[in-house]
């Protein structure tokens, strides 16, 4: 059974008019099991009706691996997943570092409530786009030599000015250094944008029909061989994001030039083994100079018996999902939010969202540190939430909900969550949706977007703009130093 798009966002738009109602109302009421039940259920709810909305592009129809359906996991997880633990009884009020405050959980769940359905509201107010008359984009063939030249310059110098005892499993405790940092981030991204080259190039081609194995088998034995050097460097850190970053984008990249589809049942396996194996990474990680044999600490990762990814006092959790246990504690960054502001500290006003578009200069955030004499804690949401908990060491992390919060407040959330969704559905029928390859910025932003779009709900909604100019202006450069002769494509 299929909805009709106008019923469908007419009853989400009527969701978000009574969590507003509920807003105004619920101020100050303790967490209960009965209120927590029923907001979860309403979602639930939500979400459902969202799934059977009518797809006008067959190309969208049962495409589960899109930015939407990533992103909605993640979020659902992170802002829902503790909360229903509650409600089963897994999760008792002992555990106050999560809950913060009995009395501000139920507003900080509506809150995120609220955000759920301005996204699931701004995907769906325009669900089609019109077909341009002139196809933006004819892709032709380039040589990928010269993002070859890129990666392996990156990956040298991160290799050569990393800090040695992060690589043995320091992630977490030592420091990599901001050198290797910044050419972590520069080789991640010229990756991704040699990946979207051979995308066109193969496009170019006609080899649109190519099986998964085929299309990493094209990419090269060169490509293979980069990634696989700094998987293990990554992994042998303790740390597993990236390597889960560049995955999906390889997957994604592969989407958009077959349209390929996999089953409802084969994506939901495809996460939560995806979502076990990290929690495995992560039972390694904590137990680094552990005498359990691995064997042994990977069996007790894969049968629930290591969950608590370092917060000791969840070790024995019986959660519905124990392999997200850990993502679902980034709760805690909105209930800390929720208390703090503006009872005791004010807005920040926008502060936190320019500061985050800015780094798509390099080197901008800390240009305007300097001039502005701000403090470290208010350059980022995750810094600011740390010294709202006394953190001195590590961090407290944020949530994409608690960042427009505290910037905000209610009002940033909705607007914010309802453009994003609405680019979303964008970006989505420009990548996925229509038969042609629409404008490569298009492309890059999926394929960036879905890279990152599990990890949104625990970071922030704008840190993927610095990824995409960046991967933009990287194919665009070597666009230009193509020799003349060779063929190069559009990307305006």
């Amino acid at each position: 059974m299929k909805l009709n798009i106008k019923l469908s966002t007419f009853l989400i738009a009527v969701s978000l008019i009574v969590y507003l109602i509920l807003y105004a109302f619920l101020q100050s009421e303790r967490m209960n099991v009965a209120l927590i039940s029923k907001i979860l259920i309403f979602n639930l709810l939500i979400i459902v009706i969202f799934f059977l909305q009518y797809e006008p592009y067959s190309n969208l129809r049962k495409q589960y691996i899109r930015i939407s359906t990533i992103f909605l996991l993640g979020y659902c997880v992170v802002f829902f997943q503790f909360n229903l633990d509650y409600v089963l009884g897994n999760v008792g009020e002992s555990f106050t570092r999560f809950w913060v405050n009995y009395n501000i959980v139920p507003k900080a769940l509506i809150i995120s409530s609220i955000g759920l359905v301005c996204f699931l509201l701004g995907y769906s107010i325009k669900k089609q786009f019109p077909t341009r008359k002139k196809i933006e984009i004819t892709p032709s063939k380039l040589s990928l030599n010269g993002y070859n030249v890129l990666t392996a310059l990156f990956l040298l110098i991160y290799l050569i000015t990393i800090n040695p005892l992060y690589i043995a499993g320091g992630y977490g405790v030592m420091e990599m250094g901001e050198p290797a940092r910044f050419c972590a981030v520069l080789f991640e991204l010229s990756f991704t944008a040699g990946i979207i080259q051979h995308i066109l190039n193969l496009s170019s081609d006609n080899r649109k029909e190519i099986s998964p194995f085929q299309f990493v088998k094209s990419l090269g034995l060169l490509r293979l061989s980069f990634l696989i050097v700094y998987t293990f460097t990554v992994l042998a850190s303790g740390d597993r994001g990236p390597v889960i970053y560049l995955a999906t984008g390889i997957v994604a990249s592969y989407i958009v030039l077959t349209k390929w589809k996999i089953s409802m049942y084969k994506f939901i396996g495809v996460f939560f083994l995806a979502s076990v194996i990290v929690s495995s990474l992560t039972v390694l990680r904590n137990n680094i100079n552990s005498n359990v044999p691995i064997s042994v600490r990977l069996f007790e990762a894969f049968i629930g018996n290591n969950k608590s990814g370092g917060y000791v006092s969840l070790e024995n959790i019986n959660s519905i999902s124990g392999s997200t246990l850990e993502l679902s504690t980034s709760v805690r960054t909105l209930h800390i939010a929720v208390n703090e502001v503006p009872q005791n500290r004010p807005f920040f006003y926008g502060k936190f969202q320019m500061l985050k578009i800015v780094t798509i200069i390099p080197l901008g955030q800390q240009a305007i540190k300097y001039f502005f004499h701000l403090k470290d804690t208010e350059l980022t949401s995750e810094k600011y939430i740390s010294e709202l908990v006394g953190a001195k060491k590590g961090s407290e992390g944020t949530s994409c909900i608690a960042d427009l919060y505290l910037d905000f407040g209610l009002v940033g959330v909705i607007l914010v969550m309802f453009l994003f969704g609405y680019y979303v559905r964008f970006i989505e029928v420009e990548a996925l949706g229509k038969n042609h390859f629409g404008k490569v910025i298009s492309i890059i932003a999926f394929v960036i977007i879905c890279q990152y779009a599990i990890y949104i709900p625990r970071a922030t909604i704008l840190f993927n703009l610095r990824n995409i100019v960046w991967v933009w202006s990287i194919i665009k450069i070597v666009n230009i130093l193509t020799p003349k002769g060779k063929q190069r494509i559009t990307i305006e």
